[in-house]
């Protein structure tokens, strides 16, 4: 398992509503990949408690 902190703000300033998440392997074109427990959250804020949203992702 893999834990990642990424501030969109440093790629991408303004609204939106939609974020998406991309499995590459350029090696052979077949990938798999688990987004689960995603949380959105402004810096400096406390974050938000769990809410019951489609958090599981399973891409073939």
């Amino acid at each position: 398992m893999q834990h990642f902190d990424i501030n969109v703000g440093d790629y991408f300033t303004g609204e939106f509503d939609s974020i998406v998440f991309i499995a590459d392997d350029d090696a052979d074109g077949v990938s798999e990949a688990t987004f689960s427990n995603i949380n959105l959250f402004d810096e400096g804020l406390e974050a938000p408690m769990a809410a019951p949203v489609m958090d599981n992702f399973l891409f073939a």
